[in-house]
């Protein structure tokens, strides 16, 4: 009943103000012969901006261009269409922050993903949408509150081709989350925080996870707070890794939607 009130009070709320959401979509120029992307990184007017997208979307650029892959990157939310997100592979969510997508907007999204697409979202990615039912259940985990920026050790929980580039105790300065639910009740945790120096942490936080959502994936990774984080090799492998494993993409060839 709640979820229906909220989308009822959304729409009228939306009919009212126009300039809410983005209604024209952007002009796409990719190479669909190529694995694409689709990189988003917009920030509700009232929620907090980070700092390190500009360096998120230059080192995105770097690592689609390393690949051999097509790129197109937006804070436009009428690119979610069916039309316009058949022409890509993967989401990115790039810090993201905020109440940023229109009804229609979330429904296209989520049939993007659960008829196959992939899912990568990015640090404050988990601190977006948080009304939409759906984005939460998919998320598992949603930004609860944080502690400031600080260096603590991350621990491999299992092995996966999207984290074999992280040792299996990897020291990294970053900002950390709590997340609400725990994600470990309903996704596959890979990597957790051990936060035996950190005050205001939870024991073996969950920092990156995935799920697996009808025919698509759904996949988080807490860093990249820190604009430093996009020059770290070892981030850069590990964002790669994920952009291609959501995208299903059998490397060296071409991408495979299944």
């Amino acid at each position: 009943m709640k979820d229906f009130i909220y989308t009822l009070l959304l729409f009228i709320y939306s009919f009212f103000n126009p300039d809410l959401y983005d209604s024209t979509p952007p002009a796409i120029d990719i190479d669909n012969q190529r694995f694409s992307v689709l990189v988003f990184s917009k920030t509700q007017a009232s929620a907090y901006r980070h700092k390190s997208i500009p360096q998120g979307r230059e080192a995105l650029k770097q690592i689609a261009e390393e690949n051999g892959w097509s790129i197109f990157l937006t804070e436009n939310g009428a690119v979610f269409n069916e039309t316009d997100l058949n022409k890509f592979d993967t989401v990115v969510f790039l810090s993201t922050s905020g109440n940023i997508l229109s009804i229609s907007q979330k429904r296209a999204l989520k049939e993007y993903i659960t008829n196959g697409g992939g899912f990568l979202g990015v640090h404050s990615a988990s601190d977006t949408e948080h009304r939409w039912s759906w984005y939460k259940s998919a998320m598992a985990g949603m930004y609860n509150n944080h502690v400031p920026p600080k260096a603590a050790t991350l621990n491999k929980e299992i092995e996966h081709p999207t984290v074999k580039a992280l040792p299996s105790n990897w020291e990294v300065t970053d900002e950390w989350y709590n997340y609400s639910p725990n994600p470990r009740e309903n996704a596959e945790v890979l990597v957790s925080l051990d936060a035996t120096d950190l005050k205001g942490i939870g024991d073996a936080q969950p920092v990156i996870w995935y799920q697996l959502l009808e025919k698509g994936r759904f996949y988080y990774t807490g860093l990249g707070h820190r604009p430093e984080m996009f020059d770290e090799v070892i981030f850069r492998q590990h964002l790669s890794a994920a952009i291609a494993w959501t995208g299903k993409q059998k490397p060296p060839g071409p991408a495979n939607r299944q």
